[in-house]
């Protein structure tokens, strides 16, 4: 065999793997009763000519054309859902059954080659918002264990979920690609939320809780979502003010005893001289402002001698003066 059969039966058998590398699907995924662009960018002028041709369980239909700058439906199903310009071919309100392969096929002229461009669309439902089954497990000294589950209403295989846990005052956020997790409540900071995320090719939605949320799990308290090292610090902090309260009080209660004490033992251990000094003063006083009191027991002695001494002399001057009177 010469070597241009060989060549030739090449380029025959290997010419269908060219042709589709050269225009490969594109992958494109759309919701229900929303809008998907089919992006071409061939461009339209006057002698543009396109065709829109889908394809649905084996069957190839013609949907549309474009001649003369003008855009005509051929298929009824799409009536009022589509349109056609230079860059691009939108569907609206899509349905389920618009799955299936589009081929949208320009030349700029007569002459002109004819370019594709193929497309794989997939039609999807909207997702609905999740749930989480918030379950705990157990409570011990080293905190509380929760199992969080993401609920998806719709069980599809092409449905996923994931979850994220984000900090924060930290960027250290870590995911788990599984529907449910478990969560140590000791670990965790306030500011934590645990984020559930569920996808399909066309949608996501996402739900989240917060860790202070999770305080209201029944058989929980507040103090198991605090991180139990801050705990530690919050209960000793709180037990040095009280005991530092009962340490001031019965100081102050100590010592209004002890100082009355001292005040009564001063004025007991007053000088007599100070409290002969005082009586003193006070007779001064009491003579001043005509009042009566008794003197001190010496004055009194000596006043009392020299009233009988001068009662003596008056006497004897009188006996004394009695004889000469009488003669």
């Amino acid at each position: 065999m010469s070597q241009p059969w060989i060549t030739l039966i090449a380029l025959v058998l290997f010419s269908p793997l060219l042709l589709s590398s050269e225009v490969p699907d594109i992958q494109v995924h759309g919701l229900v009763n929303r809008t998907i662009r089919l992006m071409h960018h061939f461009g339209t002028n006057s002698e543009t000519q396109c065709t829109v041709r889908w394809t649905k369980r084996g069957q190839t239909m013609e949907v549309a054309e474009y001649r003369s700058n003008r855009f005509t439906l051929s298929n009824q199903f799409f009536q009022n859902r589509i349109n056609f310009s230079k860059s691009e071919l939108r569907i609206y309100n899509l349905r389920t059954e618009d799955s299936g392969h589009y081929i949208i096929s320009c030349r700029s002229s007569s002459k002109a080659p004819i370019k594709e461009k193929k497309y794989m669309l997939a039609i999807h439902e909207p997702l609905p918002t999740p749930t989480i089954n918030k379950t705990p497990r157990e409570c011990n000294a080293t905190g509380c264990n929760i199992t969080l589950q993401c609920l998806i209403p719709n069980t599809s295989p092409e449905v996923s979920c994931h979850w994220e846990i984000l900090q924060e005052v930290s960027m250290n956020n870590r995911a788990f690609n599984e529907c449910t997790i478990q969560v140590l409540l000791a670990f965790s900071s306030l500011d934590t939320e645990y984020v559930c995320f569920i996808n399909n090719p066309a949608d996501q939605k996402v739900v989240s809780v917060s860790a202070w949320q999770l305080c209201s799990v029944s058989g929980l308290i507040m103090i198991q979502c605090l991180n139990w090292r801050w705990w530690l610090l919050i209960v000793l902090g709180i037990s040095l003010t009280v005991l530092f309260a009962v340490v001031l009080v019965k100081y102050k209660l100590y010592k209004r005893p002890c100082k009355e004490k001292k005040e009564n033992r001063e004025k007991s251990n007053i000088p007599l001289n100070d409290q002969n000094k005082n009586n003193k003063d006070g007779s001064k006083q009491d003579r001043q402002g005509g009042n009566i009191s008794v003197e001190p027991k010496a004055g009194l002695i000596k006043r009392l001698k020299k009233r009988i001494s001068s009662r003596r002399k008056k006497r004897q001057k009188k006996y004394a003066d009695g004889p000469g009177t009488g003669q």
